[in-house]
Order: C-alpha cells, then structure tokens, then sequence
C-alpha cells in the first residue's frame, strides 16, 4: 500500500462492480432507505446525469466494506495472523511488518502504540481515497458515496481513537466482518476497559478485559476476561436469560480450540439490567493497563464478534417471520 495508485484502486472497484462480484440483493437492502432518501431529492433530469447502472459505484457488502478497509489501513486481513506473528517476534513483510513489530513490548501488544499506528494510518488512508475521489471525477464517476463512506469510517477510528482502551476497542472493530458496523441503521456497540488487577508486576498481577456489549434484540451484555497465571483466558458471560446461553458456549470453545488458547467459560443470568455505563465505571476503579496479552486480545474479539453474529442472525430470522 506504499506504491498507492489511485486510478489503480478506482478501476479495480469499477471492475468489480462491472462483473457484479461485489453487488448483491442483500447490500442493496441493506442501503435502500438511505438510496432512496437521496435519489427522492432528484429531478428525473439530474437524474440522467448519473452514469448507466453498470457503472454506477453501487453500495457494497458490508464485509467487503471491511476488507478495503483493512487494505487502506496496511493492515493485514487476519486478525489470527496479525498476532501470532507479532507475538513471535516475527517480521511480515516491508513496512507493514515493520510497523506491527513496534506494537510488542514484553510479550504484550503496546495499546499506545497501537493507539499511533491507528492515527497514523487512518490519516494516510482518508488522503488516499481523497486522491481516488478526485480521479474518479476525472473519469466521469458522479456516484461516489461508497468511497466517502469510507472517510467517514476512517474518521471515526480516527477522531475516537484517544487512550488504550479505544485504540483496543477500535482494532476489534476494523477487525469485525461488518463495517461500517450498523449499516442498516441498527444500534449494536460495544465499550471495552482493559485494567491489571493486584500490584503492577507482581506475580498476583492479573490482566483483565471488560466489554459491555449493547445488541438489538437481548439489551446489554457484560463479558469480562481475565488471563490466568497459566496463560489460561477465563471468560465469563451475564447476560439476560433470553440470550441463547448453550448455543454462545459452544462457538466460544469451538473459537478459543480453533486459536489453541486455552478457556474457561462461565455465563450467568443477570439478575438485574445491565447498564451501559459499567464499563466506564470499572475504568474509575481500576487501574487502566497500557498493554495486553495477545491471546486476550483474540478472545475478545471472538467475544464480540460471536455476540453480534449470534443477534444479527437472530434479527434476519425474526425479520423472515
């Protein structure tokens, strides 16, 4: 991503898009009402303007929303790559690895310098799709919201990433197959606060990992993840006795098995209505952690992203009745 050629990237979009490989029914769904609240301020002669459908950038798969995303962040596309070489001291290739080296400090991820490679990148990115807008103009593309969306994505991670626990929450979410991550207008997020528990640097010393998870169909639900002194992750799950329990357990030791990291999983039925704060509450108890192991970063991330699976899909079954 170095070499960046605009005109490279816009023609590979447009191709893509021409070989239909990219559009399906789902995405135009999923972006209707917003097309439609656009295309009603037209005039049919404005209209004509636009270029034929074929060529016209139409709104893509939010998972391969995803994938550009990643592309344009120099970053790789596997999150189970990323930190096992990492983790390994290894090099990837050119600058890139160069990079993701300088986020390993002691056998753990440096959140603040995740923190910097994110703002760094982030910047990087939003000037070169500034770039494609501009030689799309050239070549008489009018339609490009697509790419803009991508600025908007790009400036959120940007604008909200400001201490360690949002740099950790913002590289699980460019690691989520959905971005951005409530295209059709849902409201699903997650709020994450990473703390060391007992005396820095004491063989007491447990790193821990709380996520309040908001989804639309079972309200909120608290996970909290803590890594043993035997590298052993501990999870623990409340949430509403609605929320399938069993089907979540099963995935998550498919997960943790599939990652070789070693888990125990508990869930509980919370007893009263998790509120959206707890996060933020924890945070003013507890001392904050700068670094996290790589393996409690996997978890959480398979943590979330089984969460939001799990309630998106429930939403297109109840949607289908």
């Amino acid at each position: 991503m170095n070499n960046f050629n605009p005109s490279g990237y816009l023609t590979r979009l447009v191709r893509n898009i021409i070989n239909n490989q990219i559009i399906t029914q789902r995405s135009i769904n999923l972006s209707e009402s917003f097309s439609n609240s656009v295309m009603s301020g037209k005039t049919a002669n404005e209209q004509s303007k636009t270029l034929s459908p074929e060529l016209r950038m139409t709104p893509m798969e939010v998972e391969q929303n995803a994938k550009y995303v990643k592309e344009l962040l120099n970053l790789p596309s596997d999150l189970t790559r990323v930190i096992s070489q990492i983790a390994a001291n290894k090099t990837l290739t050119s600058a890139q690895g160069a990079q993701l080296l300088l986020l390993l400090a002691n056998g753990k991820i440096d959140l603040n310098q995740l923190a910097v490679l994110l703002g760094d990148n982030t910047k990087a990115a939003m000037q070169k799709l500034i770039q494609t807008i501009s030689q799309a103009a050239r070549m008489g593309v009018e339609d490009t919201r697509q790419l803009r969306d991508f600025i908007n994505t790009l400036g959120y991670i940007s604008t909200t990433t400001t201490d360690s626990s949002s740099a950790l929450k913002n590289f699980i979410l460019v690691y989520l197959p959905w971005l951005p991550l409530n295209a059709a207008g849902e409201k699903r997020d997650f709020d994450i606060g990473i703390f060391d528990k007992g005396a820095q640097g004491s063989e007491d010393e447990i790193q821990s990992i709380v996520i309040l998870i908001e989804t639309m169909n079972f309200s909120n639900i608290k996970a909290t993840l803590e890594m043993s002194k035997d590298n052993k992750v501990e999870i623990m799950l409340n949430c509403p006795e609605e929320f399938p329990q069993k089907l979540v357990l099963s995935i998550l030791k498919k997960e943790s098995e599939s990652l070789n990291i070693q888990s125990g999983l508990i869930v509980e039925t919370a007893k009263k209505k998790i509120h959206k704060d707890e996060v933020k509450k924890a945070r003013a108890q507890i001392s904050a952690s700068s670094c996290v192991s790589p393996q409690l970063m996997q978890m959480a991330h398979a943590v979330v992203k089984i969460v939001f699976k799990i309630d998106r899909d429930f939403s297109n079954l109840t949607y289908k009745k």
